[in-house]
Parts: structure tokens; sequence; C-alpha cells
């Protein structure tokens, strides 16, 4: 019977007993209508308060027989009406909670079923009433079954539960499980449901990620995660210490904010084609940090996927390779440069030389290449001591880079020996007239400890294509001719061809 159904029943109730007690002398017979509440009170909850309730105004009933006077309708009449109102509607009060609290019931005992969690129904002391197919597992962690009673730990957080008549929630280790336990009193705390959900992953997972940061913090490489759209979510303090970006200068900035300038958009297009294709790329990148520097990185970005298999984030983990291009451009230049003073070696000179013929043979024009020695360097050498020789020889290498042009080339060979290229000649008459600069500037004395020191060249001319058709023998022909400058007397340059003819 629905709530409509009670209340027009209680109504009507209430209505025959009025008309019964106006029609019935008093006496024994009035107490009749409370034998239906009495008896309904058998299948109500709290049933034995309504019994007493009842019975309480059938004994006044009865009572106010012997004690009315005769005749009339004394006042015992009429507390026997409002008696009568208050038991029926206490009764159907207790009717329509025990209907409530059976379709709670009932739609709890539906729910369970269905839920893919543990759901339990116990007693305050532990008794297991109900367990949904789901909880066999979550029984079995506990070691018992529906029918008996829970472990200690359950039961004291169930009898708290009781206690406050209030939910309570907690975590529960079992073994390596760890569950959230929900416990929620019903029926006044004498019973309780228990809801578990198994949230192992979800620790697990948050353990993981705890780790993961810790790790990030610690890295001495700079970390850098974006979202799908390149929108930076998080830097570490690596990042800071090498770019000078706090992390909160960062975030929801796109990735590309520091670039320098260096790298072309195909550079940035075949890197993004490389990680959307195979989720990953390593390479070296320019940047630039907070001041303004550029510097370069080595860095390795990976695409990060999510549930369904579509990049989510970008995570970037980068270091400064400032120090070691710094180191690698030293090197490099010690293997393609003099130690002493600092111009090109012969490795680096014939590698010049190579490609100033090919640029030569693109454009129809000449390469000329002077070899030259001092004359009477060794005496002055051994004279006045290596320091002085090596003060020469750094002079000699200054003055002939400040006689030449920009794009030509001087080299030191070893000792006294230097080499010259001159690169887009369109005649011999050019490279005499540079060889002529040469022996002047070369030719002026030098002071050096309070001394003034005099030594002239001698040089050898060769021409590309005139004297040679590739470097090594262009080299040689120009050695040639400083050989007959020198059996010349010295101090003096000859060109390759002009004795060979």
């Amino acid at each position: 019977m629905n709530i409509a159904g009670l209340s027009l029943a209680s109504a009507s109730l209430m209505l025959a007993i009025f008309l019964l007690d106006i029609n019935l002398p008093l006496g024994v017979a009035a107490g009749v209508p409370y034998l239906a509440p009495i008896l309904i009170s058998f299948w109500v909850p709290g049933r034995r308060f309504v019994f007493i309730i009842a019975s309480i105004c059938s004994i006044l009933t009865i009572l106010g027989y012997f004690y009315s006077p005769p005749g009339g309708i004394p006042w015992v009449v009429l507390v026997n009406r409002f008696l009568a109102l208050f038991v029926i509607w206490l009764t159907t009060a207790l009717i329509l909670s025990s209907k409530k609290w059976e379709n709670e019931a009932e739609k709890l005992s539906l729910f369970p079923r269905e839920n893919p969690n543990p759901v339990l129904h116990a007693r305050k002391d532990g008794y297991i009433l109900y367990a949904n197919p789901a909880s066999g597992p979550f029984l079995d962690l506990l070691g018992c079954r529906m029918g008996e009673f829970l472990s200690d730990k359950c039961l004291d957080i169930i009898r708290q539960c009781s206690a406050l008549n209030s939910s309570t929630a907690f975590e529960y280790e079992i073994g390596i499980k760890v569950f959230s336990i929900l416990a929620n009193p019903v029926n006044d705390g004498e019973s309780v449901f228990v809801y578990a959900v198994d949230i192992t992953e979800d620790k697990l997972a948050r353990r993981k990620a705890r780790i993961a940061a810790g790790v990030f913090e610690s890295m001495k490489e700079g970390v850098m995660v974006t979202d799908r759209d390149g929108i930076i979510q998080y830097t570490n303090p690596a990042f800071t210490r090498i770019t000078g970006y706090e992390m909160d200068e960062t975030l929801g900035k796109r990735s590309g904010f520091m670039k320098s300038g260096r790298h072309d958009s195909a550079f940035y297009k075949q890197m993004w084609d490389t990680i959307l294709e195979h989720g990953e790329w390593s390479g070296e990148l320019w940047n630039r940090r907070k001041n303004g520097e550029i510097f370069p990185e080595r860095i390795t970005i990976t695409a990060i996927k999510d549930f369904g298999g579509a990049n989510s984030h970008y995570a970037a983990v980068f270091y400064d390779i400032t120090d070691i291009k710094r180191k690698e451009e030293e090197i490099k230049y010690q293997a393609y440069h003099d130690p002493l003073t600092g111009l090109p070696n012969r490795l680096l000179f014939l590698d010049r030389v190579k490609k100033a013929i090919d640029r030569a043979n693109r454009n129809k024009s000449m390469v000329a290449i002077m070899f030259l020695d001092m004359d009477y360097f060794k005496e002055i050498n051994d004279n006045y001591g290596h320091d002085t020789g090596d003060m020469l020889l750094k002079a000699v290498g200054m003055r002939l880079v400040g006689a030449l042009r920009e794009v030509d080339t001087v080299s030191r060979f070893g000792g006294d020996e230097f080499t010259i290229l001159l690169e887009d000649i369109n005649n011999p008459s050019e490279a005499m007239k540079a060889a002529a600069k040469v022996m002047h500037a070369l030719s002026e004395t030098y002071f050096h400890e309070k001394r003034y020191l005099r030594v002239t060249p001698s040089v050898g001319v060769s021409i590309y294509p005139l004297d040679a058709q590739n470097e090594k023998t262009l080299l040689q022909n120009a050695d040639r001719a400083l050989y007959q400058a020198k059996q010349s007397g010295g101090e003096r340059y000859r060109l390759y061809s002009s004795f060979v003819e």
C-alpha cells in the first residue's frame, strides 16, 4: 500500500472509532477499537511501543467506566476520543516509517547485486548479514564468509560507526591490496552497510607519480612537459638552472618561446614529423636563456600516450652542451691551427686550396700559392734564443695577414716556412703584386728586447691552372720556385712558370 492509501485507511479508522464510541455505552467494549492497533503492532517495526500505548489506552477506558458518574457523558469519554486519535496517528506514522525502511532496504538490496565493488550488510557486532557477488574476493582476503564475523579492524570501525550513527570512511590494507571503505549506519545504528573500493592501482599510480616527481626534481638534466598542444605543464629545477626561467614563468607558455632563431621552419617540421611518426626525436638544439644568451643543448623529446594510444603529452629532457661544444671547437682549432702563431696549419691550408680550386673552376678564375721562408732565421734563433725566434715567427705571421686581403689565407707549415693562398685572381700579375707587398712588409726591421732585428723572405709562386692542375702539385711547384729564389741569393720572389719556360 502506498502512502496515500495508508493516509486514507488511517482517516477511515479514526472516523469509525469516533462513531463507535458515541453509540456504545462506556465499558469494556470501549477498548475494542484498540484491538486493531494492538494486532497491527505485531507486523510493525517497534511494535512493542504501539502495543504498550494501545494497552494503556484500553486500561484508561475501562477505568473510566468505574469512575465515571452515572448519566451523561463524563470527561473520560473525551479523553478516550483524543487518545484514540493519537494512537491511530502514531500507528500510521510507524507503518509509514516501516514502509519507507522496507523500500530503502529493497533499493539497497538491488543496488549491491549490480555493483562491481564489494558491498556488505553487517550487524554492529560484525556479523555479516549480506554480501553481494562482488564481495567474494574481498571476503577471501578478510578470511571470512557471509554468516560469519568480520575481522577485528573492520569490527572496530563498524562499532565506531554504529556508536556515532554517522558514516565513516577509511583505508584498509589487506596484504598487498588497499581498499577505500565507507561504512554507513542504518536502522539507528543496529546495522551497517559497508562499501569497499579497490584502490590498489590508484595507490600504486600515486606512488609512482611521487617517485617520478622525485626523480625529475633531482635530475641534473632539464625536464619540460607539455600537453598535446605544446603548452608547458611542468618544468624541473634543472630547467630553471639551465635556462634561468622559474617554473611559474613558463607554465601556460608554448614550448617554443625560447627559440634562438638558428633553426629554420624546415628543421622544426622534420623534428615534429619524426616525433609523430616514431614517438621520439633526439638531437641538438640552440635555444635562448632568459638573459638572452644563446646556448646549445642535447635534447630528447618523447611522446606520452593516453589509454587510447593518442599523444596526450610531450616530455623533453635536455642538458647544456656549451662546455662540450667549446671543447670540441678547441680540439678542432688545435687540429687545424698552428699552436704558436694561431695561423692555419698544413691540413687546413691544403683543404682551403682544394676548395679554392673548385671555386676557380666554376668562376673561370685563377688561384695562386706562395711558399716562403725567412733568410737567416736560423742564425737569429741560434744567437738570440728560441724566445726571440718565436717572437719573430709571430710577428711575421701578423705582418703577412696585415699585408693581404681577408679572403686570402696565411699558413705556417713549420719552422720558418709559411704559405699563402690567393683566391679569385684573374692573371699572374696580381700574384706578383701580392708577392711584392709581402717582400716589403717582411723586410722591415723587428724590435725585440732592446735590439733591432732584420730578416728577409724568399718567395716562390705558382699559379692554377697555369702551373698545376691540383693542390698537391701546385704546392710542390711553389716550393720549387722558392728554391730558385734562394738559389738566386734570397730576398726575392720567383714565379714557377718563369724559370720553367
